[in-house]
């Protein structure tokens, strides 16, 4: 049986992941996993039949928001020490870059004007076929 704990490697060993997936692929077509505790504590059988056949094995863990770690165990070393605690490394947290807003181009409008001057000055009277004379 292989057990340990799987923990947060930023925090330390006191910070176990919960629901990590560990598991073992053999040297032949087979492969076993476990779900860690809340605590991050996992075990996981390894049948004896399959894992004397084999030289080393593969183990792996996968957390939501960490590396996976993968690594190979020689069978003799697992035998010797089958308690293995697991190290996850939290992914980078993506930084927020501010986007510029766009800011609309400036445009300078000129609007014609035109003044037209009357050919009366001051003081002249209006003639009689003015529009703005009023009849009575």
């Amino acid at each position: 049986m292989l057990s340990g704990r799987v923990y947060d490697a930023a925090l330390g060993p006191l910070h176990g992941v919960s629901g990590a997936t560990v598991s073992s692929t053999l040297c032949m077509p087979r492969s076993f996993q476990t779900l860690s505790e809340t605590d991050g504590s996992y075990s996981l059988i390894l049948p004896g039949l399959y894992v004397n056949q084999c030289v080393t094995i593969t183990l792996q863990a996968t957390a939501p928001g960490y590396q996976t770690l993968v690594f190979a165990i020689p069978v003799a070393d697992l035998r010797a020490q089958p308690v293995r605690d697991l190290a996850l490394i939290p992914l980078p947290t993506p930084t927020s870059t501010m986007t510029p807003v766009p800011t609309p181009p400036l445009f300078q409008v000129y609007v014609p004007i035109v003044i037209k001057a009357s050919h009366w000055g001051i003081g002249d009277t209006l003639p009689a076929s003015s529009p703005w004379l009023r009849r009575r």
